[in-house]
């Protein structure tokens, strides 16, 4: 904890864009990592997602949140049976045990962030 108060090292916090792992995926999605290091159950990425294109097949895993800021554009996030469209500056929360995948279905390509951290046992699973 007293690593967090040093002044030591202060600009080796900062992850520089440069310096970002970027992830190419299927239909050619680009995933940046976010975090230089994963983080305590945290993981942080920013989506470029083309037209078209989506996150993959229906995906669940269990003891995460998952949230979803769309920066630009607009992508539908299924969870379980429903569908969601989410534009520039709205987000969508959810707990990972859902069936959810992302699919832009515009005629433009879309930005978003996709946070995950995993839950500590104790917290109310009914409200992510």
């Amino acid at each position: 904890m007293a690593d967090l108060f040093s002044t030591k090292s202060l600009t080796d916090r900062a992850t520089k864009k440069e310096d970002r792992e970027v992830l190419h995926a299927a239909d050619g999605i680009e995933k940046t990592v976010l975090l230089r290091e994963p983080s305590r159950g945290v993981s942080f990425y920013e989506v470029d997602i083309p037209p078209g294109a989506t996150t993959g097949t229906v995906n669940s895993h269990k003891g995460a949140i998952e949230l979803i800021i769309v920066l630009s554009g607009k992508v539908s996030v299924f969870l379980d049976d429903v569908r969601i469209s989410v534009q520039a500056s709205e987000s969508v929360k959810f707990k990972s045990e859902m069936n959810h995948y992302i699919a832009n279905e515009t005629t433009d390509s879309a930005t978003f962030q996709w946070l995950i951290t995993k839950r500590e046992r104790s917290e109310n699973v009914e409200n992510p």
